[in-house]
């Protein structure tokens, strides 16, 4: 899809000296960074819950004790 955008020169040239150190277009390099920037900020919007899921299996490690729950997690290899 064809989309106009405006751009601080500044923020084009970077672009551009990306965009040729590895061979790519403009749009190439732009389409990568948006793409790039849409995944880590996914990422980052869900560390709060893969916080709470690492809480809770520590939470139960320490309840089982740390070697049983290793053994429990290596036996269901």
């Amino acid at each position: 899809m064809k989309l106009s955008v405006n751009l601080p020169e500044k923020l084009v040239t970077l672009i551009d000296e990306y965009a040729e150190k590895h061979c790519l277009s403009r749009s190439a390099a732009i389409s990568y960074a948006v793409s790039d920037w849409l995944e880590t900020r996914k990422a980052i919007e869900s560390m709060p819950d893969v916080l709470d899921k690492l809480k809770t299996v520590q939470e139960i490690a320490e309840k089982m004790g740390y070697d049983n729950f290793k053994k429990a997690v290596n036996n269901k290899k």
